[in-house]
């Protein structure tokens, strides 16, 4: 007896950018939440000029969120126009 399985590969490689940017993201806003839970008087700031630099100071928390929910709102649209895409299915065998 034999068993065979089939599995759908999908091209997702935009998706998997936007999910490790994504994750890059919140790995920046948990370490200014967990500077700022240490020191509750003064939100962290970070520049957003080059290498982080040069450039106007924005508050950090704020920045990432709103970055994060931008970046949420793509992935979604991304990974529905992955599962909708007939041209992404990728021929493979396992």
């Amino acid at each position: 007896d034999h068993y065979l399985t089939n599995q759908v590969v999908y091209n997702a490689n935009d998706l998997a950018d936007l999910v490790a940017e994504k994750k890059k993201l919140q790995n920046w806003f948990d370490y200014y939440l967990l500077k700022y839970t240490r020191n509750k008087e003064q939100r962290p700031r970070a520049k957003l000029g080059f290498l982080g630099l040069w450039g106007k100071k924005v508050d950090a928390m704020d920045h990432y969120t709103a970055e994060i929910e931008k970046l949420s709102e793509k992935i979604m649209v991304e990974r529905q126009r992955v599962m909708k895409d007939e041209k992404g299915v990728m021929p493979a065998a396992f």
